[in-house]
């Protein structure tokens, strides 16, 4: 039996952990990643919240990662108890990181990188070239995120393809979570979110995408549907082509680039809700 081929769609995962442990303690001297309201600065909890603090900086200063770690985990245990929300915290940490002003490059440096979360990669039973199959940016909801087969790469001359069904013949990925280096206040949950979306378009891993659990073993079958509306004389819902846009007669709000230079490119559910169904 034969198949066309088609355009394989890209693929992007990030982990649900946007930054490591040790890389803001010895990158940016995050020592301790907790930071208090104000209602929780006296009495026995903090007694014993500075304590931890000071022993996660003495292991920071010793250079002794495992101890830090451990005790990173014994004062997240200390704080978690205290019941402050995850938004809370979350908006204490991020308040105390931006005031950093770190730029970019910083930012990037502090989570995980590619070659740290894909441990292998084959596709169709060969393994990846890494430089040309993965594209990768930074979110700002799980830090680092990588593409496969992105439109957006400048390493890669053209899309991959497939013309044939079945998990022989897609992607395969073994991913690192490292639940070791996961920052408690900003980390909700352990795991891998994956967004499966058109290759020449932005990924938006938050809106689009779900959640892989560790030390499990998923498998992800997608079909497509592709609707293509014709211009006037043969309808007159679509504006002819300017450039690389196509827009909707009725609904224009709705209508979008595939090319991923217009962001936020929107998904196929807005175009099909226009017209001329």
């Amino acid at each position: 039996m034969s198949y066309d081929r088609r355009e394989f769609p890209a693929v992007t995962v990030c982990n649900s952990n946007p930054f490591t442990a040790t890389r803001m303690a010895y990158d940016v001297n995050f020592t301790s990643f907790w930071f208090l309201p104000p209602n929780l600065t006296e009495g026995s909890f903090y007694d014993d919240f500075q304590e931890l603090d000071n022993q996660l900086e003495a292991a920071y200063s010793t250079g002794n990662v495992a101890e830090y770690i451990a005790t990173l985990k014994e004062l997240e245990t200390l704080v978690v108890q205290q019941n402050i929300s995850s938004r809370e915290q979350q908006a204490y940490f991020m308040m105390e990181l931006y005031g950093r002003d770190l730029n970019d490059t910083e930012m990037v440096g502090l989570s995980q990188p590619l070659n740290e979360l894909v441990l292998s990669c084959e596709w169709q039973g060969k393994p990846c070239q890494m430089s040309k199959h993965f594209y990768a940016f930074f979110n700002p909801t799980y830090g680092n995120c990588f593409t496969f087969n992105s439109g957006l790469n400048p390493n890669a001359s053209e899309l991959e393809t497939v013309e044939q069904v079945g998990e022989d013949f897609g992607l395969r990925l073994m991913l690192f979570v490292n639940q070791d280096e996961y920052i408690g206040p900003i980390a909700k949950s352990a795991g891998i979110r994956v967004a499966v979306h058109e290759a020449r378009q932005y990924s938006w891993p938050l809106n689009e995408g779900f959640f892989i659990s560790p030390q499990a073993e998923t498998s992800v079958a997608i079909s497509r549907k592709l609707v293509t509306r014709l211009e006037s004389p043969y309808s007159d819902c679509v504006y002819e082509d300017v450039g690389k846009y196509s827009y909707l007669t009725y609904f224009p709000e709705y209508s979008y680039s595939m090319t991923g230079d217009a962001l936020p490119a929107l998904g196929d559910a807005c175009s099909l809700a226009s017209c001329c169904l």
